[in-house]
This record gives C-alpha cells, structure tokens and sequence, in this order.
C-alpha cells in the first residue's frame, strides 16, 4: 500500500502573526493613554505638608504599579485635566493645570473609576 503522509502546518506563521499584530496593538495604546510624568507637588505645599503618604501612594499609583483609567476627563473653565488611578489602598485622582504641572493628586472615596467619573463631572469636568 501506498501511504501519503499528512504534511503538518507549522505554527510559525500563525505565531508571527499574532506577535505583529500586537506589537501593533501595543504602539497604538501607548500613543492613546500617554500622560505626563508624574511630578510631585513642591515640598512646601499643602499636599505634601499634610497628606504626604496619600501623595506617596499616589505617585505609586501613577508611575505604574495601579490601573490607570484609560479616560482623561477636562475642566474647560479652570483648564485643567484630570487623571484617575486606582490601587488597593483607593482611587486617587491626578489634577494638572493648562501647561501639564501639578495641582494636587489626592485620594478619593470613589471605588471604581465610574464613581470617580461621576465626582469629576459634578466639579465641572468632561470626559
């Protein structure tokens, strides 16, 4: 008898494919939800005078160890924007003046970034 073999398909092509197509994923993400580096508020304000371990857990937060929202939310009357990131310890919401410096971060009592929305939109914010 006259046997033909089944020639196997290689996974490579499908793997290659799949690893294009997320580095293309990856590259527009990190163009979309970029933001400022996260700069501390002057040692002599407010913030950092009396509530330096929320700006401690919320630099944390920010530089990269919580889940950061993928929406900016915009004050068109102060002109500022605002940034919301959440770790175990809470929400803690980033706000930045008109040219990307520090007008405080604190803690929220939000527990999700729709709660967290919703405190942003009452103080004149828009998504």
């Amino acid at each position: 008898m006259n046997a033909i073999a089944n020639p196997k398909t290689s996974p490579a092509p499908i793997l290659l494919l799949f690893l294009a197509i997320g580095a293309l994923l990856f590259m527009f993400l990190s163009t979309v939800t970029t933001f400022p580096p996260v700069t501390v508020p002057a040692n002599d304000a407010h913030e950092v005078d009396r509530h330096a371990d929320v700006i401690s857990a919320a630099v944390t937060c920010f530089s990269g160890y919580g889940t950061i929202s993928p929406k900016m939310m915009y004050n068109p009357d102060t002109q500022r924007s605002a940034w919301m990131c959440q770790l175990d310890q809470g929400m803690f919401i980033w706000i930045l003046d008109e040219t990307g410096n520090t007008v405080t971060m604190f803690k929220n009592k939000a527990k999700t970034f729709e709660d967290a929305i919703r405190y942003l939109t009452n103080r004149g914010y828009l998504p």
